[in-house]
């Protein structure tokens, strides 16, 4: 059973609060053009590492349209901005959750000093026992090992780590800006 209208909208509501808090930004867009101009505009002037998936084709070809410098698996450290789709996103907290695997293109969340989420509004879920529930359902169905997450990533805003002086820095184990946009 999929949630109804009104409760995507509150989970996408909760969602971009939740990630708001956690320092990173995030928008709902009203169509896909919508997103296509919101990260053609991140990404102008800038090198673009780009997921290839079903879920990012529409935006990679959109952006090499607009002149963006693109590459997908070539100068992975030189790019500064990485665009990925996410399996699920979960509004409690603001979560982003990549499962690991094959043809999944991690360098994208992880290098670039800007990480872009692109978050299907189907893909949210309200908190950590529905992803949990939903995660089991369906790793329990999968028996052949292609199909099986390597690894589950979740990203709650930029990354960020502490000292034993207290002093957070922003930024050293993943990008310090990430940004979800949340389309139809």
């Amino acid at each position: 059973m999929s949630p109804d209208s009104s409760s995507l909208d509150e989970l996408a509501a909760m969602f971009l609060r939740e990630l708001e808090a956690a320092g990173g930004h995030g928008f709902v867009c009203e169509s896909q053009e919508d997103l296509v101009d919101r990260v053609e505009k991140l990404c102008r002037s800038r090198s673009v590492l780009i997921e290839e998936s079903p879920s990012t084709k529409f935006i990679g070809t959109a952006l090499i349209e607009a002149g963006a410098n693109i590459s997908t698996t070539t100068n992975i450290w030189d790019a500064e901005v990485g665009i990925t789709g996410v399996d699920m996103a979960v509004a409690a907290t603001g979560t982003l959750v990549l499962l690991a695997g094959h043809n999944r293109l991690l360098a994208a969340s992880l290098l670039p000093y800007t990480f872009i989420a692109l978050v299907d509004r189907s893909s949210l879920v309200a908190d950590f026992e529905q992803l949990i529930k939903i995660l089991n359902d369906r790793l329990t169905g999968s028996t052949t090992e292609p199909n099986r997450p390597s690894a589950i990533h979740l990203i709650t805003g930029p990354s960020r780590t502490g000292d034993v002086e207290m002093q957070l820095t922003i930024g050293v184990h993943g990008p310090p800006e990430v940004y979800a946009f949340i389309y139809p």
